[in-house]
């Protein structure tokens, strides 16, 4: 195997369903890093395994379904520091689980694998719902940094 390396960024709109593409295509993922960061949106770095030989990474910074809620708490929480908010009433999405990253994921391949490239430049999705794609519009306009 070469000693060849390869990254890229790509523009993802649905990474739930892009993490089931990549497995579909063969590939086998393990979490090297969980960050929950400030702002509520979480950061994950995972390995990317062909066959048992690692081939890469990927590193995405999304929000999820559970993003708006939690944002809603933690507004409540600081209007009212003293209140016991075990008895909120979280009205959690009814669409079903989705993640949508805030910026292009970082895609990175070793070796004989960045050969493998092709198809990860055809890869395309949607939103996966219109709460999310409406969730990224607002998320941008109030100013969060990459």
């Amino acid at each position: 195997m070469s000693l060849e390396e390869l990254e890229f960024e790509m523009e993802v709109k649905d990474l739930a369903f892009f993490l089931y593409f990549i497995t579909e295509i063969g590939f086998k993922l393990a979490k090297s890093s969980v960050s929950h960061l400030p702002d509520g949106s979480i950061e994950i770095i995972y390995d990317l395994y062909f066959m048992d030989i690692k081939a890469g990474k990927i590193k995405t910074r999304f929000v999820d379904t559970f993003y708006p809620e939690s944002r809603r708490l933690y507004n409540l929480r600081k209007e009212f520091p003293k209140a016991d908010f075990k008895e909120v009433n979280l009205t959690w999405v009814k669409e079903g689980y989705w993640a949508i990253p805030l910026k292009p994921i970082c895609v990175t391949l070793y070796g004989d694998f960045v050969e493998l490239i092709k198809i990860f430049e055809e890869y395309e999705d949607e939103y996966p719902t219109n709460m999310a794609d409406e969730l990224l519009a607002k998320i941008s306009k109030m100013g969060f940094s990459y």
